[in-house]
């Protein structure tokens, strides 16, 4: 949901390359493999346990859920692409919630970021902080 909440990733990701009308968006592609990444999990057959699961789908705002081989293939087709689109919705993201950094002495830049879809919302988890 941050994703389509905070950045233009969908938008973005329509400009990757022209579909089919009937093809899976590429946004859709982008979303379910981050949400694959997010899970630990970066192999394209990790897809498969998520196929069905309702839970994936709602998280994600999604109609669907691609199959392995499209995610593969459309991943390996635009990569590059795909990778601009990604690394612009990140700093979009980060730049909507007014993030704030501060350099460590070294010039590194870490950046802590909890990645776990899961809703705490009810769990008074940082404070009471949860609806942020």
């Amino acid at each position: 949901m941050a994703i389509n909440e905070r950045t233009n990733l969908g938008t973005d990701a329509e400009a990757v390359s022209p579909l089919r009308s009937d093809a899976m968006p590429h946004a859709t592609i982008l979303s379910n493999y981050i949400a694959l990444l997010c899970l630990g999990k970066s192999d394209f057959e990790a897809i498969t346990a998520f196929r069905e699961d309702a839970y994936l789908a709602q998280a994600l705002d999604l109609q669907q859920v691609p199959s392995e081989g499209i995610m593969r293939q459309r991943m390996d087709a635009n990569a590059a692409a795909y990778q601009t689109v990604v690394e612009d919705a990140a700093t979009e993201f980060l730049r909507r919630r007014d993030a704030r950094f501060t350099p460590l002495d070294n010039g590194l830049m870490p950046i802590d970021c909890d990645a776990t879809p899961m809703d705490n919302s009810q769990s008074k988890k940082g404070g009471g902080l949860a609806h942020l």
